[in-house]
C-alpha cells in the first residue's frame, strides 16, 4: 500500500469484528508508533495493550462517542479508533491497569485496534480551505480544493 492511500482512506472504525489481533502482529505497531515525533524528543509515553475482554468492556462503557500506529495498523488491515474522551476518566482507569498515581503520568488517549466490518474509502470531510487559516483566525487560504486530491491528482 502506498503512503497517500493510506492517508486518504484511514479512517476512523468503531466497528471491528470478534477477532483478536494476532500477538505478532503488536510489536510490529508499537514500533512504528514509538517513531512518532516527540517534543523535544523526550518520549515521554508508554503502551498499555489490554487482551482482557472484561477491561476492554468496561473502557467501551465509559467511551462516548466522541494516529502513526493506526497507520502501521491499517497496512496490515487492521481498523482503528482514538478514544481520547476516556481521559476524563483517567483517575478510575488507572488503579484498573495498575499505572503508579504519583509518577505524573496522564492518559492522553486510547487507540481501540481491531479487524473492522466496514470498507475503506476515503472519508467525507470539510474541504481543506474550510478548515484552514493563513497567518491569523479568520483569514482563509487564496486556494480551495473541490473535492480530495488523492488518488487523481496527486
Amino acid at each position: 500500500m502506498e503512503l497517500l492511500e493510506a492517508l486518504y482512506t484511514t479512517r476512523a472504525m468503531r466497528r471491528m469484528q470478534p477477532r483478536d489481533v494476532p500477538d505478532e502482529v503488536i510489536p510490529r505497531l508499537l514500533d512504528a508508533a514509538i517513531r512518532a515525533p516527540s517534543g523535544g524528543g523526550f518520549q515521554n509515553w508508554c503502551f498499555i495493550v489490554i487482551r482482557d475482554a472484561g477491561m476492554k468492556a468496561y473502557l467501551g462503557k465509559l467511551f462516548d462517542g466522541d494516529i502513526v500506529a493506526a497507520r502501521a495498523g491499517r497496512y496490515r488491515g487492521l481498523g482503528s479508533v482514538p478514544v481520547g474522551s476516556l481521559a476524563r476518566h483517567q483517575a478510575e482507569i488507572f488503579p484498573r491497569l495498575g499505572v503508579p498515581a504519583d509518577e505524573g503520568w496522564m492518559l492522553a488517549s486510547i487507540v481501540a485496534l481491531g479487524y473492522p466490518t466496514g470498507r475503506w474509502a476515503v472519508a467525507p470531510r470539510k474541504p481543506a480551505h474550510e478548515v484552514t487559516f493563513v497567518e491569523r483566525f479568520g483569514q482563509r487560504p487564496a486556494w480551495t480544493l473541490s473535492k480530495p486530491l488523492w488518488p487523481n491528482d496527486v
